[in-house]
């Protein structure tokens, strides 16, 4: 063999070696976001949502894990129990159609927010955890209408956050001091989420006529008609 050869020999097995562990590491982290996927199915939702966190940790740039991420806490988040939704209203289409309710008597559009209202502060900051990622995605990305639908979603979610935010905040009675306890960056991103909520579901396929389209659009007017967010909260939450 010659010197060449000698030299050669031992790097062409480390670089194979470290191929074959580099397509090893790969395989481990697809198996484990399909288990993911599986978990979420299966309404394994905490479960899920753990091992979503390993492999956005493992990988931050893998777009599948970003959106299993995304959507493993935009479903912790929205999905485990806390809002008004009738029990038969069971996962994101059941939320559609919980939205789409016709109004009882006295109910204004802003209340139809009221029944998705995550449970909890720690519910809320799931949610708005996964609009983060989606917008990574579909800012940076010539993003499927599904990871738009998942942003539709989380945004509606946070819209209705403000409820569970001035609860938290005052003991489960939003009225019982001013909503002027949302901070500057809360208010704007509310305004953010309502200004392009509808964009988004219309991105992820739903027609233009979508009837929750022209609630969110009302909302949109009154909180303008009422000069700022604080105002329009008072208003609506408390009266």
């Amino acid at each position: 063999m010659s010197i060449l050869r000698q030299s050669f020999f031992p790097f062409t097995v480390v670089f194979i070696s470290l191929t074959l562990m580099l397509q090893a590491c790969v395989d481990s982290n697809e198996a484990r976001l399909e288990q993911v996927r599986f978990l979420l199915d299966q309404g394994k939702i905490e479960e899920a949502l753990t091992l979503a966190t390993e492999a956005i940790t493992d990988q931050p740039d893998n777009l599948k894990a970003q959106k299993l991420y995304a959507e493993a806490n935009l479903t912790a988040g929205a999905l485990s129990g806390g809002n008004n939704c009738q029990s038969t209203d069971i996962g994101f289409l059941g939320l559609i159609a919980c939205l789409q309710d016709a109004k009882g008597a006295g109910e204004n559009d802003f209340d139809t927010f009221r029944r998705i209202a995550p449970g909890t502060e720690a519910k809320l900051a799931q949610v708005e955890t996964a609009t983060n990622t989606l917008t990574v995605i579909t800012t940076t990305t010539d993003a499927p209408t599904d990871t738009y639908l998942l942003q539709f979603f989380s945004k509606l979610f946070e819209i209705s956050g403000v409820i569970t935010r001035l609860g938290s905040f005052n003991q489960g009675d939003p009225c019982a001091s001013s909503p002027s306890t949302l901070t500057t960056e809360e208010k704007a991103r509310f305004q953010s989420n309502i200004d392009s909520v509808n964009a988004d579901g219309v991105k992820a396929g739903l027609p233009s006529d979508f009837e929750l389209f022209a609630r969110i659009d009302q909302v949109r007017a009154d909180v303008s008609m009422a000069g700022d967010l604080e105002t329009f909260l008072d208003s609506e939450i408390c009266n």
